[in-house]
């Protein structure tokens, strides 16, 4: 029997499961699992899935300013402005990777860190959740970053931030919904 949750007539109920599938390929930061499900109706598909331990994003503000950071990105061929971000390690609570990942990015740490939700980024292949959270009162703290990145801090001021987010500056999802949730938070 097929039940829906409320107005926007959502599934409730599990609509396809795994038959079989294998590890197809195990990397430093993602594995890649193949196989097929089985769909509702009995019919048979094939699935390819990213499993991906999650990761933070912090919207750091300090005296009316977004901190950000600027990195090439190869996968999209271009340089992003970003919010600070991180993949969970193995033992991690958000929280902490969060403090961790301002230190090595931007160089301070929060007082204050309020979670603001989260988002997973491409739910068609991809299991990451992205836990967000905005970062007020920050004191300086660095830790070495990550020998493999080549990281830009940009800071820009917050109404500059509010132009930008209306024109659709900025590309990459996380920072997009993060800058949303601080302003909601502003309200």
């Amino acid at each position: 029997m097929n039940t829906y949750n409320g107005a926007l007539r959502t599934r409730v109920d599990r609509m396809e499961s795994w038959v079989n599938r294998e590890t197809v390929f195990d990397g430093r930061i993602f594995r890649v699992e193949s196989g097929t499900v089985r769909l509702d109706d009995g019919a048979i598909a094939k699935r390819d899935v990213v499993l991906h331990p999650g990761a933070v994003a912090v919207v750091p503000v300090i005296d009316d300013h977004v901190i950000f950071v600027r990195q090439y990105r190869i996968a999209v061929s271009r340089h992003m402005l970003e919010i600070p971000a991180g993949k969970l390690e193995s033992g991690d609570t958000p929280e902490h990777r969060a403090q961790v990942e301002l230190a090595e990015e931007i160089g301070f740490v929060a007082d204050r860190l309020v979670p603001v939700g989260g988002t997973f980024p491409s739910v068609g292949i991809l299991d990451e959740y992205v836990h967000l959270f905005l970062a007020f009162d920050l004191r300086p703290e660095s830790r070495e970053a990550d020998g493999d990145e080549r990281i830009e801090v940009v800071r820009i001021p917050l109404d500059e931030v509010r132009r930008r987010l209306r024109a659709n500056e900025f590309q990459d999802a996380k920072t997009a919904i993060g800058l949303h949730a601080l302003l909601v938070h502003a309200e």
